[in-house]
């Protein structure tokens, strides 16, 4: 039975939830859907058509393929594809922790009673909702050109046989992979790339997407409950008063255990990422010295846009791991500014426990090495600049 079925969740939650179910439905990750056998066989197709993509581009590389001019371009969409199949796998093996965050967000969200509750979540909701459709915009965008290449098709005329020969473009430039099939299937291969461009922004961009979306989501339930303790006033009745203190323990540990399901699936992909835009940047920014050298202007502002969309994805997933850190400290604040004192000696005691609990540090990290916040992008982008510098000075020299 359809889990998503069993849940009662009001239009609002699943309005707030609405783009990142589509985008992990069309890939077949939804968690609530994605053990149905249809889900399994489009998972399997899109995964098919990834490490096609992927396998196609690395093979130019191949000196039988001759010499490439632009060898950036089916590196970085080859990475993407990699980096497609590594987060859809993993979000998908991960779907039980998956489940439970989704379920936590969308109980949450209709049982909330409060007009200023559902404010607080909602903020939080439209900025990943935001960023969710800048980002998926900004990628149809990107790929229209590869979309429409066939406009340069024609003729060019060949010195070593002395005849004209008819020139054909595909979207990923990469007719070597396909050999004597090329010229026979050139409308299916070309069709076929259509799809895998699709599937590889999807993959890619849509799973950044969804990440960023619960991620937002839940900062909005913690966000949420920390307003709850800031309204939070000592009773006389020492009884009701440890009733309240173990709703709040209850509710913190929810909310925690629900970060660090959130940190156990997405870890890897993040270093995986960190790591592939890592050396993007640092290719790209060879490229832009070299066109420097050259004098190819041209060249060098397209590899800085390059830089610079890499830099963009390393900064969602820093700053959604720094708003997800902040909000579970703010929690140790609230719970301090609390009337704790007024309470009986037993109570305060428990209270101060709770507080200390707070004290502990949660981070979203990128497999366990380094931790996703404002700090360690800033520390990332003055590691890349130190390498720039050193780069040039060899040139220059």
């Amino acid at each position: 039975m359809n889990k998503e079925k069993k849940l009662k969740y009001n239009e609002t939650a699943s309005y707030a939830i609405r783009p990142y179910k589509l985008i992990a439905q069309s890939l077949g990750i939804w968690c609530m859907t994605c053990h149905n056998a249809i889900s399994k066989i489009q998972l399997m197709i899109i995964c098919i058509l990834l490490v096609m993509n992927a396998l196609s581009l690395f093979y130019e590389l191949n000196p039988k393929c001759g010499v490439l001019i632009d060898t950036f371009t089916p590196v970085s969409v080859g990475m993407s594809a990699s980096l497609s199949v590594i987060k859809v796998l993993s979000i998908r093996m991960n779907s039980e922790s998956m489940l439970r965050i989704i379920t936590s967000i969308l109980e949450d969200w209709t049982s909330r009673a409060f007009n200023d509750d559902l404010v607080i979540i909602d903020e939080a909701s439209q900025i990943g909702r935001r960023i969710c459709y800048f980002q998926l915009g900004f990628a149809a965008v990107s790929t229209i050109p590869m979309f429409f290449c066939w406009l340069g098709n024609g003729e060019a005329f060949n010195p070593e046989t002395n005849m004209t020969d008819v020139v054909r473009a595909i979207p990923l430039a990469n007719p070597c992979f396909y050999g004597n099939l090329f010229a026979d299937f050139y409308v299916e291969i070309y069709l076929l790339q259509i799809v895998q461009i699709t599937v590889t922004i999807l993959g890619n961009v849509g799973s950044d997407c969804y990440f960023f979306g619960i991620t937002m989501l839940l900062v909005g339930q913690i966000q949420s409950f920390a307003s709850d303790i800031e309204k939070f006033d000592s009773l006389e009745c020492e009884q009701q008063n440890r009733q309240i203190l173990r709703l709040v323990i209850r509710r913190h540990t929810h909310l925690i255990r629900m970060a660090d399901h959130l940190e156990r699936i997405f870890s890897a992909i993040i270093a995986f990422q960190v790591m592939a835009n890592v050396y993007q940047i640092c290719m790209a920014g060879l490229q832009i010295l070299l066109s420097i050298r050259i004098k190819d202007g041209a060249t060098a502002i397209t590899f800085t846009i390059f830089i610079s969309i890499f830099l963009v994805q390393l900064s969602i997933y820093s700053y959604a791991g720094e708003c997800l850190s902040s909000s579970i400290s703010y929690l140790q604040t609230c719970l301090y500014c609390c009337p704790w004192y007024q309470m009986t000696p037993n109570s305060n005691k428990d209270f101060v426990f709770i507080i200390a609990r707070c004290g502990k540090p949660f981070h979203l990290t990128a497999g366990k090495v380094i931790n996703m916040n404002l700090e360690s992008y800033k520390s990332i982008i003055k590691t890349l600049g130190s390498y720039f510098s050193v780069i040039r000075a060899m040139f220059d020299e």
